[in-house]
């Protein structure tokens, strides 16, 4: 399929087979109609065909947002101007529902600072963009930190913003991240590709070393940023989330004090070479 095609060297394998599977399940559910004949309805239906590991009760509420993103993704391919397939994406309509996830992890302030000279010390900071980014910018590890590696023109150190594309964006809206000054340190004065090859094994023991999950990066992105500029709708902008989101889940998950401070997080001076790159 052309689409599985666009993707493949942006995304992981196991999001390929993902990906193949949603839409080999959908395929079979609709009965193969006309992709301009498919609406709303039609994906609301097959959403809540989905069933749980027991085969019986109704899959869960994160499952139905994954499928509903591997079909958003799809159909946002489909309706670019390029195609005009369709003409509107039928999945925008349906909702994403709405997981409660408790109590939001995040880093305190010294092992933000503890994991960013790890990884400076570690094989000539290798993974300094990588975690840079994931910490300082919020971007989603795996996918759309895998992605974005294949477009680096999307980092504008010149303009100081990161564009998040559709195609790089986990949920296929796009978004605009700002370059703080210490992610650019990060950035500049670090040589190396932002996602190396055969990464997993070394990545994994970094994770595994500072009992990282797989979302409190981004978590500790999104808490240190309200608490510092406490702007809702900034927040909002920068993480790809809603502002009701921002309100319910990181407001005050942070000091003032404390977020001030993990934006000066820099690479220490000492033994460290500027390089400058042209990301």
């Amino acid at each position: 399929m052309a689409f599985r095609g666009d993707l493949e060297g942006q995304i992981r394998e196991r999001s390929l087979i993902q990906l193949k599977s949603t839409l080999g399940q959908f395929e079979k559910f609709v009965e193969n109609p006309y992709l301009h004949e498919l609406s709303t309805q039609d994906v609301m239906r097959f959403l809540k065909s989905l069933r749980s590991h027991d085969g019986v009760n109704q899959a869960g509420k994160k499952t139905w947002n994954n499928y509903r993103a591997d079909l958003h993704l799809f159909f946002e391919w489909s309706a670019d101007k390029q195609r005009r397939w369709v003409a509107a994406n039928p999945v925008v309509d349906v909702p994403r529902m709405q997981v409660q996830n408790g109590h939001v992890a995040i880093l305190a302030l010294q092992n933000a600072r503890a994991l960013m000279n790890h990884v400076a010390a570690f094989k000539d900071g290798k993974y300094a963009r990588y975690f840079g980014l994931a910490l300082f910018a919020g971007i989603r590890p795996g996918g759309e930190l895998e992605k974005l590696a294949q477009h680096l023109e999307l980092i504008n150190l010149a303009t100081g913003v990161i564009h998040i594309t559709p195609a790089v964006s986990k949920t296929g809206k796009k978004r605009e991240i700002k370059i703080r000054e210490n992610l650019y340190e990060w950035l500049t004065q670090y040589a190396g590709e932002i996602f190396p090859t055969n990464c997993d094994r070394e990545l994994k023991a970094i994770r595994k070393k500072f009992r990282l999950t797989h979302d409190i990066l981004r978590h500790t992105f999104i808490s240190m940023h309200i608490g510092a500029f406490k702007s809702f709708a900034d927040a909002a902008l920068e993480s790809g989330n809603s502002e009701r989101i921002i309100k319910d889940h990181y407001l005050n998950t942070s000091s003032f004090e404390e977020a001030v401070d993990f934006w000066h997080i820099v690479p220490e001076e000492e033994g460290n070479k500027v390089i400058h790159l042209a990301v």
